[in-house]
């Protein structure tokens, strides 16, 4: 029997800082933001993209 090939996957982290995870994707990783808020001076979700991996962050305010 044949697997169903996965074309993408998306895990959900828990950071210490949103804005520091998303610079450290974007600049390092090379991955895009595609979401950051929900007010800009108030991040505490947000999510990168790169290809067909998609991978999200969000801070509850505790240390991971």
């Amino acid at each position: 029997m044949t697997k169903p090939e996965i074309s993408g996957i998306a895990p959900f982290f828990i950071v210490k800082s949103v804005p520091a995870a998303l610079s450290f994707y974007r600049d390092r990783l090379g991955f895009e933001i595609i979401f950051q808020g929900p007010e800009p001076g108030d991040i505490f979700f947000g999510i990168v993209r790169r290809g067909a991996a998609m991978i999200m962050f969000k801070a509850v305010g505790v240390d991971p």
